[in-house]
């Protein structure tokens, strides 16, 4: 993007949280333009690519580039294949964990409703 962003609508904001939180999403932003351009200030870009992470820390995934040239020859932004695997494990972990929590609700409820009568 060149900085200019559109706020999402709620829902769609809701939804990224979701993934985020439970699918362990990380959200890449790229700016692409000289910043003498007076471009737009990125804050929507910079909210839709702050992340959270489970060990508490606050990561902001962004980087500015001044044309599609300098993408192109930065490295840093090939896809790390040696990743993949522990992306995938702590996907996995979080659908798991994600699983676990919604059977652990639903037990709740059904004792609770055994309480009641």
């Amino acid at each position: 993007a060149d900085g200019e962003l559109r706020q999402p609508g709620p829902e769609i904001m809701q939804k990224l949280s979701g993934a985020k939180e439970k699918l362990g999403l990380r959200v890449h932003g790229l700016i692409v333009g000289s910043p003498e351009k007076k471009r737009a200030d990125p804050a929507v870009l910079r909210a839709l690519c702050t992340n959270y992470l489970p060990n508490g820390k606050v990561e902001q995934c962004m980087s500015e580039f001044e044309g599609w040239a300098s993408v192109q020859a930065d490295s840093g932004l090939s896809f790390d294949w040696d990743d993949m695997a522990g992306n995938t494990k702590r996907r996995l972990a979080g659908l798991a964990h994600e699983k676990k929590r919604m059977d652990d609700a639903k037990r709740l409820r059904r004792e609770n409703k055994g309480k009641k009568h």
